[in-house]
């Protein structure tokens, strides 16, 4: 508890909070009408962590960025692999979750896995929904093939979406919470340390979500909790990929395509609610944690050297 009490922790905090808001507070009338607009809000919104990271390392400690993960020395093809092309076994696995809880065991709110039934949403409509959608929608628009065609097309437009965009968004909330911040919780351990920097992430990440909505309301609960339930989930799995590669270029590569195919498993939901049958609903929360506990049982030696480990 002593840890949670130094200063250093909740300064970190709230400077990214406010810097991350301040970055939402684009003007209406400064590229208005533009779809640009919302990435670059989104953009700035992200690197609010870093900005905070670097401040704190600067001026708090008055020391070297370089500790903050940025080495890719030990991030070699393997682990490339790994991160580009692991999420696409989290979203296979988080179809197997929904097919057993739905399928076979007909839980409610779960619904059903149908391929091509005549409810799985339009390749097109998950273009326009994605936060690329000014990249999407217009490459999109050119394909009128068959369902696995332009699966596939879609598919490898995610892939590479989510490995480099997707990733430059995304490397500035990793420098500042698994960069900085993992790293002023470690001495909490692997579980513990995790927990408070999933829930403080998905409260980051809520932040942005109260920007977009209209106003607050009693229904939106169930979204927020969703986000730091999947963000805790989450966490995990990225300590243990950016400390294994010394590299926060490890977590954000796999938490940026994540986000991009985790879009595709709509297409095989059939009556399903996205905060239960989701890759970031409970049954990609399922997933996560599964993960967490074969870290947990075959990698023992990184759990218990956790404290000790560094970039």
């Amino acid at each position: 508890m002593h840890l949670l009490a130094r200063p250093n922790v909740w300064m970190f905090v709230m400077l990214a909070c406010a810097i991350s808001w301040v970055g939402l507070l684009i003007p209406e009338w400064f590229l208005s009408g533009s779809d640009f607009t919302p990435f670059l809000q989104i953009f700035l919104f992200g690197w609010g962590p870093a900005a905070a990271a670097v401040v704190m390392k600067k001026w708090v400690y008055s020391s070297s960025i370089k500790g903050l993960g940025w080495n890719r020395k030990y991030y070699d093809f393997r682990w490339i692999t790994l991160t580009i092309f692991g999420p696409l076994a989290v979203m296979a696995a988080t179809l197997g979750v929904v097919f057993l809880l739905g399928n076979v065991l007909n839980l409610p709110g779960f619904g059903r896995i149908e391929i091509g039934s005549a409810g799985s949403t339009d390749l097109h409509v998950i273009a326009l929904n994605d936060s690329f959608s000014f990249i999407l929608a217009p490459i999109m628009s050119a394909f009128d093939a068959n369902f696995w065609t332009t699966f596939g097309i879609l598919l490898g437009l995610l892939l590479l979406i989510g490995a480099t965009v997707g990733l430059l968004l995304q490397m500035g909330s990793e420098m500042g919470f698994r960069g900085y911040l993992l790293r002023e919780l470690q001495p909490l351990g692997f579980l513990g340390s995790n927990t408070l920097l999933g829930l403080l992430v998905g409260g980051w990440q809520c932040l942005m979500l109260l920007h977009f909505l209209p106003g607050w309301s009693v229904d939106y609960l169930p979204v927020f909790l969703s986000i730091l339930g999947y963000n805790l989930a989450l966490a995990f799995p990225l300590a243990w990929l950016s400390l294994k590669t010394r590299s926060v270029y490890a977590s954000a590569t796999f938490s940026s395509v994540l986000s991009q195919v985790s879009a595709l498993s709509m297409l095989f939901y059939w009556n399903s609610n996205p905060l239960l049958a989701g890759v970031n609903g409970m049954a990609g929360m399922i997933v996560l944690m599964i993960i967490t506990g074969l870290i947990l049982r075959f990698d023992k030696a990184f759990v218990d050297r956790y404290e000790h480990l560094v970039y």
